[in-house]
């Protein structure tokens, strides 16, 4: 397909199930409609180009029960390359644990791209109530669309090359492999060109997508040229070998499986694996630098996040061995824009110690004295680090939330006369007791921040 062909994809979003919500859910749905999933059909309209459908896309009803309407079917819907149908409060999906939302596709085109999908949407977990909740649902829905444009484990066969032809040969064979749980399974595994199996030095699984564009741009994210391709997600997840970016060096991408608001940063990794996939071309001005670990070497990615019980010096800006308790140092999160305190925590007494919050295994323990020691992030191996992970009730201290001022007075720390909160402001670590938000500039001439 040439790349004059390609055009901006069209994004149609099905809002009919909304129709029939319980009223409690107005304010919900109304939000939706008006304000996020506009927003982000525009981001993923802007990000990605495709080979537009020539004609009306038409649901087949075998593989897509979801459709809302019998022209669905005949004569189909005009004008689009891509609709999802929108579901909300799903029981099968919202009565799992801290589950926010869910999506897949069901129908592809004679390309393999995925053109119908399904989102499922937990109402009662959202926060509606302010700008950071509702910023928070916006990249959530993102994350969730990225996976219906093909970024998914189960759609990892189907990857073609940018000429058309199948990345995995065709047909498609079902073969028996080792998942990342150990556990064996029956699957369509991609080609060697496409995900390789690998083992961190302590012996655990991983898949890694290997394709061209993703392995250049991740060996210039943590500038480790010895990089094959970009580790994929192998805890808790529900597929044999992973379809999020591995937390433990991707925590601050939207599609690690991290759901935070420092991981709010859509990386030219995703967009990467987008374009790999060859149903689309991105455009890397919508991707953002994620700044866990960027440009940390080749250690950060390969070595342990602690050794024996201590931060090796190129982890000290995004690890750290401080046990949480009343009192812990505040620092600054890897992401410069939160105060918070390292999440580190003994297993043992840990008072909300439930799922998803279990004790580290034998090969994620790295304090010998006390095998019962480690993260909260269980998905990131159980590095410790600066998190906001909500500890005990702890207030999540935000440098770009202009009411934070009245928030940390309320906790009994006073301000300083410099520091600035806002848009504008990121979270700088001092010898003044704790962080301070300041006002920052990035200097494009001299290469360099100035506050």
């Amino acid at each position: 397909i040439l790349q004059s062909h390609y055009q901006q994809i069209r994004i149609t979003f099905d809002y009919t199930h909304f129709d029939s919500l319980d009223p409690q859910y107005k304010n919900h749905s109304s939000l939706l409609r008006s304000r996020i999933l506009p927003d982000v059909q525009n981001f993923w309209e802007q990000a990605l180009r495709v080979a537009r459908l020539p004609t009306a896309l038409k649901i087949n009803p075998e593989f897509c029960p979801y459709y809302t309407s019998t022209t669905h079917i005949e004569p189909g819907i005009a004008n689009t390359d891509l609709v999802i149908f929108l579901h909300a409060n799903n029981e099968d999906v919202c009565g799992q644990n801290e589950i926010l939302a869910a999506a897949e596709s069901c129908q592809k085109d004679q390309y393999d791209r995925p053109t119908v999908g399904i989102t499922y949407i937990c109402m009662d977990e959202m926060d509606i109530n302010n700008d950071k909740g509702i910023d928070e649902i916006k990249h959530l829905l993102i994350h969730e669309v990225a996976h219906i444009l093909g970024l998914r484990a189960a759609d990892m066969a189907f990857y073609r090359y940018r000429n058309g032809a199948p990345r995995t040969p065709r047909p498609l064979n079902l073969t028996e492999v080792t998942c990342v749980d150990g556990r064996n399974a029956t699957v369509q595994r991609p080609a060697e060109n496409t995900l390789q199996m690998g083992f961190t030095n302590r012996g655990n699984r991983y898949y890694e997508l290997v394709t061209p564009t993703v392995q250049t741009v991740v060996q210039n994210q943590f500038n480790c040229f010895e990089m094959k391709g970009a580790r994929l997600e192998n805890q808790f997840e529900d597929n044999c070998f992973g379809s999020h970016w591995e937390a433990r060096l991707f925590t601050s991408e939207t599609l690690s499986s991290v759901a935070t608001p420092a991981s709010h940063y859509l990386s030219p990794l995703t967009l990467a694996a987008l374009e790999d996939s060859g149903w689309y071309i991105a455009n890397y001005t919508q991707a953002s630098i994620s700044p866990f670990g960027h440009g940390a070497g080749c250690p950060f990615v390969e070595n342990d996040c602690i050794v024996d019980g201590e931060v090796p010096n190129w982890g000290k800006d995004y690890f750290c061995n401080d046990t949480f308790r009343d009192g812990a140092p505040i620092k600054c999160d890897p992401m410069h824009r939160y105060m918070s305190r390292c999440d580190l925590v003994d297993f043992t007494d840990y008072p909300f110690n439930e799922p998803p919050f279990v004790p580290p295994g034998t090969t994620y323990q790295y304090f010998p004295e006390n095998k019962m020691l480690g993260g909260l992030l269980h998905t990131a191996d159980y590095c410790p680090m600066y998190s906001l992970i909500v500890v005990q009730g702890d207030k999540e201290l935000d440098c770009e939330d202009p009411e934070i001022n009245a928030i940390i007075n309320a906790a009994g720390v006073d301000t300083f006369e410099v520091e600035t909160f806002g848009a504008n402001s990121k979270c700088f670590n001092s010898n003044m007791g704790r962080p301070l938000c300041m006002k920052y500039h990035c200097n494009a001439e001299q290469n360099k921040v100035q506050i």
